[in-house]
């Protein structure tokens, strides 16, 4: 039958020939204007510096030629050639893609999403392609939670899994099914909830879902379950993967692997497990298997765990790089492929024997802030640093809040202080899991109580916990610079911090402390360059980072930048003063007396596009002058309503100044700067000014998600009797907001908030 065919083939070749000389001008004239638009004719577009060193969550192959890395700020990347090369292909989102899943080299799936700022409510995405990722069509129209995890078995029927739904309702599994193509979502009935982060599935009736907290669901007959399984403390759980076998494997915090024969119903630690010393040493986050092969990787990303009978032995098989691995995929037994922190791309072509990077091996950061708490976080610090001047940023946090009475609402600080790092221009955001600092009340005052809390959290050994995980992430992320939070005499974890990561830097440097980082993950020693403390607003100090210095890269000022960061946190942005600084560290200079610098990086090289700076793009002068008029023109008025806020008789004024105050702001600029000056009347008990601060926020952008905080907030003042009389115990000066109807006022703001619970918002930062 072959035969008979090629001699029409042979035809067709000689048509299409003719007509490729004939209009080949048209084809490169096409070609050309597609590069010029950002993308090529196939539909493969140039990332920008940040998108080009986002972080990669999964990757799927289909075959061993074909395959899709997906990650941070809606990126995909598509290689053909087995991994060798890379090509970023356009989406029509910009929030996190969490997993990816493609049933032919055309036919493909993936899912993300994120968290609305200020109000937190999470959001799911599901993005089909029919052409390889060459085009994409949502298919999310349905309210679904931020997505981790995609399974299709055939072009109709899937599975996806998100971060976790309310306690009560019909989607409170967060597992959902379709059967037509992912046109309708229904989620999966179950008593078992919690906050997900992987899943694997044999079919839309069997697989396994894990979580924070060692948390694991087992979906059976369309109903989540709970397994057989002990309690796993703290540690959380990131990955897992299942075979038409029944067996499968799952994986994460301090080293945990864990295995299953029978579907995931129960759970084992495999016949031989790893060293003890990789608990200390290593939080897995990506696991593959085929048959009785295994490959396990997570942080630090310099070593991927390999057992080739079952988990009766493991070999470590050494990568060369250190970054974090976040996804991994083996299609066949010899050929597979890692991906991970600030872009990086791993592929073998021997079972792991020998791993090459294809993409961002030599990346590290330039800066690792180190805070005991999300709270506590300067994102002020990544936009000046991170988004205008590309210096790659990490945040790490050392203690978790999810473990107390009200932890529920914090389940996912993790995912949310990711997105808002990422949103202010870092690379990445994390938080350590053996700490906590909400399981007993007022820990944080009392050193003694808070020692001994940790102590218990730690089995007796926090100094080796604490300095050991701190020493790793040096190691690991290899900072030039260091910042650390200011001491507070009413927090002893400050002070505790401060005095282990001082040490952590000493020791991070010394290749004879910690032996077993290099013995088992291949760390080598690492000397950062300066170590900084914030210090109090009254202090004088060397550096100080203005808030309202307009930043010309991104047009805009660290404080308005990071502001949507604040707000996915649920944290009201910090009043605009001056973040002081102090060097209180480096190589060679005497601890009573540390150089005086004026910046962080002052005497420092890293150029942009090497190994810990991104590329950072020219500058327009006549768009920088334009608006470095506008904002110099909105820092002026901002310094003049700090000085009027305290004033009772001047505040008032500000309210006749309120279009000046956002004139010729970019529209999400200009409702950030609203619900800033609002919450600044709140906290000094003007909630008359408040009103009408936020009133004219609603009016004016009532589908910009800052207006969901202060929508709340006017109803709760309007419906309390005792924020009436509040209200109407000063005597004020009547406006023309005051004068209008009241009902109106109501009914627009109810119409405002049916259009902003139905999907509707701005962009949240300007195209630049």
């Amino acid at each position: 039958m072959h035969g008979h065919g090629r001699p029409a083939v042979i035809g067709l070749k000689r048509m299409f020939g003719r007509l490729l000389v004939l209009h080949w001008p048209l084809l490169v004239g096409l070609a050309v204007t597609a590069v010029q638009n950002g993308r090529d004719a196939w539909g493969q577009a140039s990332p920008t510096a940040p998108q080009d060193d986002a972080t990669l969550f999964a990757v799927d192959f289909v075959g061993t030629g074909t395959g899709w890395a997906v990650g941070d700020r809606g990126v995909v990347w598509r290689t053909i050639d087995g991994g060798r090369t890379w090509r970023r292909l356009p989406t029509p989102v910009e929030c996190s893609l969490r997993d990816v899943c493609f049933l032919t080299d055309q036919v493909g799936w993936v899912v993300g999403g994120g968290f609305e700022p200020f109000t937190q409510s999470p959001f799911g995405v599901v993005l089909h392609t029919t052409d390889g990722g060459r085009t994409w069509k949502r298919l999310d129209r349905e309210q679904l939670p931020l997505l981790v995890a995609v399974r299709f078995f055939g072009p109709q029927t899937g599975i996806v899994v998100g971060v976790g739904a309310s306690e009560a309702g019909p989607s409170r599994t967060a597992v959902f099914v379709t059967t037509d193509g992912g046109k309708s979502w229904e989620p999966l009935a179950g008593e078992v909830t919690g906050s997900w982060r992987g899943a694997a599935f044999i079919g839309t009736g069997t697989g396994v879902v894990v979580g924070r907290r060692g948390r694991v669901g087992l979906v059976g007959g369309r109903q989540l379950l709970p397994p057989r399984l002990d309690d796993l403390g703290r540690r959380g759980l990131y990955d897992v993967q299942l075979q038409p076998d029944l067996t499968g494997w799952l994986v994460g915090d301090g080293g945990l692997i864990l295995r299953t024969t029978n579907g995931g119903i129960v759970w084992e630690s495999p016949d031989r497990p790893l060293p003890e010393t990789v608990r200390e040493v290593f939080d897995f986050r990506a696991v593959a298997c085929r048959g009785k092969n295994a490959w396990v990787a997570g942080a630090p990303g310099s070593v991927v765990w390999h057992t080739s009978d079952n988990g009766r032995t493991w070999h470590p098989q050494m990568t060369g790089q250190p970054l974090p691995i976040y996804g991994l995929d083996f299609p066949t037994d010899r050929f597979g492929c890692a991906v991970g922190a600030m872009g990086v791309i791993l592929r073998t072509d021997d079972g792991g024997t020998t791993w090459r990077t294809v993409r961002g091996g030599r990346r590290r950061a330039a800066l690792l802030a180190l805070y005991p708490e999300t709270s506590a976080v300067s994102f002020e610090v990544l936009s000046r640093y991170g988004a205008d001047q590309g210096y790659r940023c990490v945040i790490a946090v050392t203690t978790r809040n999810d473990l107390g009475p009200d932890g529920f609402r914090r389940r996912d600080a993790d995912l949310q202080l990711h997105q808002a790092v990422v949103a202010a221009g870092g690379c990445e955001g994390r938080i350590d899991w053996p700490l906590s600092l909400d399981v007993v009340p007022d820990l944080r005052g009392a050193p003694q109580t808070l020692i001994a809390a940790w102590l218990r959290q730690t089995e007796g050994r926090l100094p080796d916990v604490l300095i050991g995980r701190l020493v790793g992430l040096l190691r690991m992320w290899r900072p030039t610079v260091v910042v650390i939070d200011r001491s507070d005499p009413k927090d002893a974890s400050r002070d505790i911090l401060q005095q282990a990561v001082l040490a952590a830097v000493l020791q991070a440097a010394d290749a004879t402390r910690w032996l077993e980082h290099f013995e088992l993950a291949g760390l080598g020693p690492w000397q950062a360059r300066r170590v900084f403390v914030r210090r109090p607003a009254a202090e004088a100090t060397s550096v100080r980072l203005d808030p309202q210095e307009f930043l010309p890269r991104i047009g805009t000022t660290p404080a308005l930048a990071s502001a949507t960061s604040y707000g996915m946190l649920g944290l009201t942005p910090p009043e605009t003063r001056p973040e002081p600084y102090t060097l209180i560290w480096s190589p060679g200079a005497s601890d009573a007396a540390p150089a005086a610098v004026r910046d962080f990086w002052s005497g420092l090289v890293l150029a942009p596009g090497s190994d810990a700076r991104r590329t950072v793009p020219s500058v327009d002068a006549e768009r920088q002058t334009r608006r470095s008029q506008i904002f110099r023109k909105h820092r002026h008025l901002t310094a003049i309503s700090e000085r009027l806020l305290d004033d009772p008789l001047q505040s008032s004024q500000l309210l006749a100044h309120l279009d000046a105050f956002t004139t010729g702001l970019p529209r999400s600029h200009a409702a950030v700067s609203l619900l800033r000056l609002g919450d600044r009347f709140v906290t000094r008990g003007r909630w008359d000014l408040a009103e009408e601060t936020w009133l004219e926020l609603a009016r004016r952008f009532p589908d910009h998600p800052a207006a969901g905080p202060a929508m709340r907030w006017l109803f709760c003042y309007w419906s309390s009797a005792e924020l009436a009389w509040q209200r109407n115990r000063k005597t004020v000066a009547q406006t023309a907001r005051q004068q209008s109807d009241p009902k109106a006022i109501v009914e627009e703001v109810r119409q405002s908030i049916r259009r902003l619970a139905a999907g509707g918002s701005d962009e949240l930062t300007e195209r630049q």
